[in-house]
C-alpha cells in the first residue's frame, strides 16, 4: 500500500552522513538528493526525517512540478525525473516494479498539473533564463554535456548561430547529443576562441575554469550554472558574469496572476495524493506486493 512509501529530502550543501537504508534508490539533481523506499517501517537512518504515505506522494507530486525549486513551476526537474525512471526500468524493474508503478502514478499526475495550472506562467526554465542573457551573441559555447546541457541547447540553438559544446569526453558527447544539429562537439581542452558567451554545465574547480578562461582570452558573457557558483566572482576572465543566484532573484520577480497559478498547482497536488492513497484503498488487488 501507499503508507509502505518511504521518502527522504536532503538538499545540497546540507547532506546528512551516509544514509543507511540497504534498498533505497537515490534521485539526484544538481539541487537536492530524495531516498526512495518501500517498507513497512522507516529505515533507521534519519527515521524522524522520513515522509511516508499520502505526504510523500504529494511532496513528490510538488517537485517534479517543480514547486519546491527556486525557480518556482520550472520545467528540467521532470525531465530529470524521467530519466531517472529510466534507469529504474534498465537496471532495477524486476527488484523495484512495484516502486515504479508508484513513481510512473506521480510522473502522470505531474504532468495534469503542469498541463491544468502550470501553462503560460511565464519563463519558468533554465532555458528561457539563458536564452534571455544570451540575446545578441552569436557564439556560444557550453562546458558539459549532461542532462542540463540538453534542457539548454534548444533554448541556446534559437539564439546564437555557432554553438560549440567543450566535453572531457567528446565521443561519448557526440552520442548523447545525436538528436541535436548545427551543432559542435570539441574536446574541453581544445580552442573555441574567440569566446563570446559561456555557459558552464559541468562541474569544474574554480582553478580549472579559471585557467580555462585565461588560455583563451576570457569571454564577453559567462553564465556559471554550478551550484557551487553562490555569487559573481570577478576572478574569471569575463566582461559579464551571472550565477545561478542571479536566475533565482530574477525568477522571485513573478505576476501574481502566476502566483495564483501556482497555489492551484499545490492544492491540485494534494488532491491528486489522496486520490490515489483512495483508490489503493478501494482497489488494493493487484498490488499486493506494494508490502512485499
Amino acid at each position: 500500500m501507499l503508507d509502505n512509501l518511504f521518502v527522504l529530502h536532503q538538499l545540497k550543501g546540507s547532506f546528512a552522513a551516509e544514509i543507511q537504508a540497504a534498498d533505497a534508490l537515490v534521485w539526484e539533481t544538481c539541487l537536492r538528493r530524495i531516498f526512495f523506499q518501500l517498507s513497512s517501517q522507516p529505515p533507521l537512518s534519519e527515521s524522524e526525517n522520513w515522509i511516508h504515505g499520502e505526504q510523500a506522494y504529494e511532496f513528490l507530486l510538488e517537485t517534479v512540478c517543480g514547486l519546491n525549486s527556486p525557480v518556482l513551476g520550472e520545467t528540467e526537474v521532470m525531465g530529470q525525473f524521467r530519466e531517472f525512471m529510466d534507469k529504474i526500468k534498465v537496471s532495477h524493474f524486476s527488484a523495484k516494479g512495484p516502486l515504479l508503478r508508484i513513481l510512473e502514478s506521480v510522473f502522470s499526475d505531474a504532468k495534469k498539473i503542469r498541463e491544468k495550472h502550470l501553462r503560460g506562467i511565464g519563463s519558468r526554465s533554465y532555458g528561457s533564463w539563458v536564452r534571455k542573457q544570451i540575446r545578441g551573441s552569436k557564439k556560444c559555447t557550453l562546458i558539459g554535456a549532461g542532462h542540463l546541457t540538453r534542457e539548454l541547447l534548444p533554448w541556446i540553438l534559437k539564439e546564437s548561430e555557432r554553438v560549440t559544446v567543450m566535453a572531457r569526453r567528446p565521443e561519448v558527447a557526440k552520442e548523447a547529443l545525436r538528436d541535436f544539429s548545427n551543432l559542435r562537439v570539441l574536446a574541453i581542452q581544445e580552442s573555441d576562441s574567440p569566446l563570446e558567451a559561456v555557459l558552464i554545465a559541468a562541474p569544474l574547480s574554480d582553478s580549472e575554469l579559471i585557467q580555462w578562461l585565461e588560455l583563451r582570452g576570457g569571454c564577453e558573457t559567462l553564465i556559471d550554472l554550478r551550484e557551487s557558483a553562490k555569487s559573481s566572482s570577478g576572478r574569471f576572465n569575463a566582461r559579464r558574469v551571472l550565477t545561478l543566484n542571479d536566475l533565482f532573484t530574477d525568477a522571485q520577480k513573478v505576476s501574481e496572476t502566476s502566483d495564483l497559478k501556482i497555489q492551484e498547482a499545490r492544492s491540485e497536488a494534494s488532491r491528486l495524493a489522496m486520490q490515489y492513497r483512495m483508490r489503493l484503498e478501494v482497489r488494493p488487488f493487484g498490488w499486493e506486493d506494494l508490502c512485499g
